[in-house]
C-alpha cells in the first residue's frame, strides 16, 4: 500500500491512477480487470462514465458499455447511496444487475466501491471478472485489500481532476467534449450494428434450415446412384449449401452469434483454404504469396472463425499498398520469450503456432499502431473502411486463447501475427474432400428428435428411420422434454436444434442432463442468441454440428456418440 501511495502521488493522468491501482490489485487479488469511472449529472438524469480502464478485458468495455444510466438501475443506486463495497458474485444471476449490460460485457464478478469526498459520490471503483475467466467470489481479505486502494485512489482521482481543470486550456475542453461526442456517435454505431446482427442471425437461422434440407435431399438422392448427368448436378447443389453455410457463418461472426466448433487442425491447411478465398480479392499487381510451415502446425481452432480473422488481415494490408506490392502469409511455430508472456499476463508460453500477414504498404507511425485494434478506429477514407476488421480478428484470436500483435513504421510495411497454442491431442490428415456417402448404422435404437422447422424435421426424421432407428419428434424444447420424461428408459440419444420456442436446445440439455445424467446429446446449430450459454455445450463435452449439416455428418455424430457412450458393447 506504501508503494502505491507513492505511485499515486506521482500520477499526472487517471490513466497512471488505474495502471497503478490495477497493479496493486493483481499483487494483493486473484482478479486482473480495475476500471475507475465518474458520477456525471446531464439533463437526462445522471450516468456512470468509463473513464480509465486496465485488464484482460477493456477492450470489450470501450466497445460494448464506457457508458450506462444510473436512473432505476438497484445495483448504481446502491452504489452511490452508500460507502461500502459492493459484492455480486455473478453478475448474470442477480436480480440487481442490469441483465442486458451484463450480457453485453460477459461480466461475471463485480466488487464496486464508491469514492466519495464529503457527501457527494464522484465515481467508483471497480474490480472483476469476464467470461472465460468464470464467477470468482472475494475473499473477505480480498475485499478488504480493495477498500484500501479506493480510499488512497480516491484522493488521487481528485488531485488530477482538480489538476486537469486548472490546466485545461478552452481548446483543450473543446476536444474533450468533442471527443465525448465521437464517443457517444461510436457507442451509437455500435448499437445500430448490433441490431444489424440481430437482423442478421435471425436470418441466418432459417437460411440455414433451408440450406439444411437442400442439402440433405441431394444428399439422399446422391446415395440412390441416379444417372450421372442428375448426380452432377446434385454435387453441384451440394457444394453451393457449402458456400452458402460458408457466408452465413462469416456474416454472423461480428455479431458473435455463432457457436465456435473447434476441431484439431493442420493450421498450414486452414491458412491456405484463406489464402485461396482471399486471393481473387486482391488487384493482380499485388503478389500474395503463402509459406507453409515445413511440417504439421496442430491447433484447436473453430477454422471458419480463423480464416475470417486471416481474410480481414490480408484485405487490410491490399489497402494499405498503393499500386505494386507484396503480401507475405507465413505459417510457423516459435518460441514465446519471457517479455512477450509478462507483456500479455502470461496468455501463451512455450512453443506457440503463429501465422503473419506481411505487407509492403505504407506502414504506420507510433500512435496510429497504438490504436489499431481499437474498435471504430480506421485509417481508411470515409466509406472504405468501418474499423471493426481489427477489432473482429482481435475478438476471434482471443475466443481462441491466443493473441495478435502488430509492428511498423512509416515506409517500411506492417506485420500482424497471430500466435495460438498448440493442441494437445494428436491430429490425422483427412482423406479428401468428397461428397461423403450416407452411412448405415441403426441397430433400432430410439432417437429423440428436437426440431422446430417442419421441413428439417421430415428431412432428419426420414433419414434416421431409412437408417434403422425409431425416432421420436418434438416441435419445440417443450414438447422434447416431455416426450423425455415419458419415454426416456427407451431413448438412446438425443438429436435437438439449439433455437426453439418454448424451451430452446441449452434448456433441452439442462433438463434431459437433470432427469438422467450422461444421456448421449449431440446438438444441432446454425445460430444462437446466447453465445456464452451456448459456449457451455462444449464444456460438458457434447458433439456440435453446425448447420447446414449433411445427412451422412448427422449419421455419423448419432453413431460415434451412441458407441462412445456404450464403450463395452
Amino acid at each position: 500500500m506504501l508503494d502505491l501511495s507513492g505511485e499515486l502521488q506521482r500520477a499526472a493522468s487517471l490513466s497512471d491512477v488505474v495502471i497503478a491501482a490495477q497493479a496493486a490489485v493483481a499483487r494483493t487479488s486473484r482478479y486482473r480487470t480495475t476500471w475507475l469511472g465518474a458520477v456525471e449529472e446531464t439533463p437526462d438524469g445522471t450516468w456512470i462514465r468509463i473513464l480509465a480502464m486496465e485488464g484482460v478485458s477493456k477492450e470489450i468495455i470501450w466497445e460494448r458499455a464506457p457508458r450506462f444510466p444510473v436512473r432505476d438501475d438497484p445495483f448504481l443506486l446502491e452504489i452511490l447511496a452508500g460507502d461500502h463495497p459492493v459484492i455480486v458474485e455473478d453478475m448474470r444471476t442477480d436480480p440487481r444487475t442490469d441483465k442486458e449490460i451484463v450480457s453485453r460485457t460477459d461480466h461475471r464478478t463485480g466488487i464496486t466501491v464508491p469514492m466519495r469526498f464529503g457527501k457527494a459520490t464522484l465515481g467508483i471503483l471497480c474490480v472483476g471478472t469476464f467470461g472465460a475467466e468464470g464467477v470468482v467470489p472475494p475473499t473477505r481479505d480480498e475485499v478488504e485489500n480493495f477498500t484500501v486502494i479506493t480510499s488512497l485512489v480516491a484522493s488521487a482521482f481528485e488531485r488530477v481532476r482538480l489538476l486537469a481543470l486548472k490546466n485545461a486550456s478552452d481548446e483543450e475542453m473543446r476536444a474533450l467534449v468533442e471527443k465525448g461526442r465521437a464517443l457517444e456517435n461510436q457507442l451509437r454505431h455500435f448499437q445500430r450494428l448490433e441490431a444489424v446482427g440481430e437482423l442478421a442471425g435471425g436470418i441466418a437461422h432459417d437460411f440455414n434450415n433451408l440450406l439444411t434440407v437442400i442439402s440433405g435431399h441431394a444428399s439422399l438422392a446422391l446415395a440412390e446412384d441416379p444417372a450421372a448427368s442428375v448426380a452432377e448436378s446434385l454435387r453441384v447443389i451440394v457444394q453451393a449449401t457449402e458456400r452458402g453455410a460458408h457466408l452465413t457463418h462469416n456474416l454472423l461472426s461480428f455479431s458473435r452469434k455463432r457457436v465456435l466448433t473447434r476441431r484439431v487442425s493442420d493450421l498450414n491447411e486452414v491458412i491456405a483454404h484463406a489464402h485461396a478465398l482471399v486471393r481473387p480479392a486482391v488487384s493482380t499487381e499485388i503478389e500474395v504469396t503463402l509459406v507453409r510451415a515445413p511440417s504439421a502446425v496442430v491447433v484447436s481452432v473453430d477454422e471458419v472463425e480463423l480464416e475470417h480473422a486471416i481474410i480481414n488481415l490480408v484485405t487490410n494490408a491490399r489497402d494499405a499498398i498503393e499500386g505494386p506490392g507484396t503480401i507475405r502469409i507465413e505459417v510457423k511455430t516459435m518460441q514465446v520469450d519471457d517479455e512477450l508472456i509478462a507483456r500479455h499476463a502470461g496468455k501463451l508460453a512455450g512453443e506457440s503456432a503463429v501465422v503473419s500477414v506481411v505487407d509492403s504498404g505504407g506502414g504506420m507511425d507510433a500512435a496510429t499502431l497504438e490504436r489499431v485494434f481499437e474498435p471504430f478506429f480506421t485509417t481508411k477514407a470515409v466509406g472504405r473502411g468501418s474499423g471493426l476488421g481489427l477489432a473482429t480478428v482481435r475478438s476471434i484470436v482471443d475466443q481462441h486463447g491466443g493473441l495478435v500483435v502488430a509492428e511498423s513504421l512509416p515506409g517500411q510495411g506492417t506485420t500482424f501475427a497471430i500466435m495460438l497454442p498448440l493442441a494437445t491431442v494428436p491430429w490425422q490428415r483427412a482423406s479428401g474432400l468428397a461428397v461423403p456417402e450416407v452411412i448405415a448404422g441403426g441397430r433400432g435404437e430410439t432417437i429423440l428428435l428436437a426440431e422446430d422447422d417442419d421441413m428439417v424435421r421430415e428431412m432428419l426424421a426420414k433419414v434416421l428411420r431409412g437408417q434403422g432407428y425409431r425416432v421420436i419428434e418434438a416441435i419445440d424444447g417443450q414438447a422434447a422434454i416431455d416426450a423425455f420424461r415419458a419415454e426416456s428408459a427407451h431413448i438412446a440419444l438425443v438429436l435437438t436444434d439449439l433455437m426453439m420456442p418454448r424451451r430452446s436446445g441449452l434448456e433441452l440439455v439442462d433438463a434431459v442432463l437433470a432427469f438422467r445424467q450422461g444421456t448421449p446429446i449431440v446438438v444441432m446449430s446454425g445460430y444462437t442468441s446466447d453465445p456464452a450459454g451456448a459456449s457451455r455445450l462444449g464444456a460438458l463435452g457434447l458433439r456440435i454440428l453446425n448447420k447446414p449439416t449433411s445427412p451422412s455428418q448427422v449419421l455419423t455424430a448419432i453413431r460415434q456418440t451412441i458407441d462412445a457412450a456404450r464403450p463395452g458393447e
